[in-house]
């Protein structure tokens, strides 16, 4: 009997996960995919829905922990409906400023940061993702007053910084490749939770 695997995709372009995935889909597969946001949660209840037979694979983000914490009335439970099978991988955050900011470190852009409470933003994949914790986390240990602005998805939030529209972003997984366009200005030294 030939029982074919359904990798589920619920992050898109630009996200960290989705490239996971598609590693992971190299062994084989039929790969699903359906529009990124809500922290993934879209995702995760089509495959809360799905039978429980071990067929069908959910490659997700540090969001579907923090989800129920963040959003209301999740159509699953995470504990009860899913069952961890690997830890794909763990990576820092790395900070990213648009250079119209005149930034250069981590420490140049905590100084303007105090300098102007409140005039700042940066942008995330959406409400509740492991970006928006991580910069919750800094503005919380910093004492900043930072403006969030969730977008759609990785690649929204990354095109945002590049136009300007918002003045900085911290990324993780694979989108390293916007660190050209833009100036590092701090990364991670341990794991973010």
């Amino acid at each position: 009997m030939n029982l074919s695997r359904r990798l589920e995709q619920q992050h898109g372009a630009g996200d960290g996960a989705k490239y996971l995935g598609r590693d992971v889909r190299s062994g084989g597969g039929d790969a699903v995919a359906w529009p990124a946001g809500a922290g993934g949660s879209t995702g995760s209840a089509l495959v809360a829905r799905a039978a429980p037979d071990g067929h069908t694979v959910l490659v997700t983000a540090n969001s579907h922990a923090i989800n129920p914490a963040v959003l209301r009335n999740l159509p699953f439970d995470t504990l009860r409906d899913f069952s961890a099978v690997i830890r794909l991988a763990d990576g820092p955050f790395v900070l990213v400023a648009h250079p119209g900011l005149g930034v250069r470190d981590m420490a140049g852009f905590l100084a303007l940061a105090r300098a102007r409470p409140g005039q700042l933003n940066y942008g995330t994949p959406g409400v509740g993702t492991g970006n928006h914790m991580g910069m919750e986390r800094l503005k919380l240990l910093a004492g900043l007053d930072i403006a969030h602005v969730p977008y759609p998805g990785a690649a929204p939030a990354s095109t945002a910084l590049l136009a300007g529209q918002v003045m900085a972003r911290n990324i993780s997984g694979a989108p390293f490749d916007l660190a050209a366009a833009t100036l590092s200005v701090g990364v991670t030294k341990r794991r973010v939770p």
